[in-house]
């Protein structure tokens, strides 16, 4: 995985790519014991040219003349840059997600002046994490290049993030990872419009969504049971009084 930051006067694009091996196993047991070892030892051949060839990149940035551009590069939990600048509100960064990171860049872009950001990604949880967060950003703009090719668009998340109460937004984080995300699946035949549909009629659960985008723990879950339960019927049936 490897991120990187592309400076443009007092904007700022920051993108991120993923290159991760695909092992695939054959069918029968004779086909997974045959093949299984020589497509494992070439997901981790991979992955060991991967990191060399971005540690490389990452030790070539200071050659990159200052004038062309500043570009930062993640190597490890460090931060490299081919200019004179303060990293260290940024560095120190343990974060295994690119999701993530790219915040904790746009944040720092935000202290050293830049008043506008565009991250490009494919990634849905990217554009939920720069709403919810955009509030705490020191930014003007928060654009999102979202897509590729004919299907490329750019996502204003500081006019989403404004017309949305600030409550509502903050708790974006766990109604994203409730109604299904990269890590969750969906709930069957429920798309986010219907579960933004039902928030939008029951608006005790944003409390609820709210403090587990704050701070997940056992007991905050289990005291959200019920008003996720009854959350859960609304998205299914809005006229209900049922409650679970």
């Amino acid at each position: 995985m490897s991120k990187g930051l592309i400076w443009h006067g007092t904007s700022i694009t920051l993108t991120a790519s993923r290159r991760h091996p695909v092992v695939r196993e054959g069918r029968g047991s004779e086909g997974v014991s045959s093949l299984t070892p020589k497509f494992l030892a070439t997901g981790q051949l991979f992955s060991g040219l991967t990191r060399i060839s971005r540690n490389f990149l990452a030790d070539q940035l200071g050659t990159v003349y200052v004038e062309l551009g500043q570009v930062i590069f993640t190597k490890g939990e460090s931060i490299v840059c081919n200019g004179r600048r303060d990293t260290s509100g940024s560095s120190s960064c343990n974060h295994e997600e690119a999701d993530t990171r790219l915040l904790l860049h746009a944040a720092d872009a935000g202290k050293c002046g830049f008043e506008k950001v565009m991250l490009q990604t494919v990634d849905t949880d990217v554009v939920v994490l720069a709403i919810a967060t955009f509030h705490d950003l020191a930014l003007s703009e928060f654009w999102i290049a979202f897509g590729v090719g004919k299907h490329l668009r750019y996502v204003p998340v500081h006019v989403i993030a404004s017309s949305i109460d600030q409550q509502k937004s903050k708790a974006l984080l766990a109604f994203h990872s409730f109604t299904g995300c990269d890590q969750t699946s969906l709930f069957a035949r429920i798309g986010h419009k219907t579960a933004w549909e039902a928030w939008a009629i029951y608006d005790e659960v944003t409390e609820v969504f709210q403090s587990l985008s704050i701070a997940l723990s056992i007991s905050a879950v289990t005291e959200a049971v019920p008003v996720l339960e009854r959350y859960t019927v609304l998205m299914y049936d809005c006229t209900t009084t049922c409650t679970m």
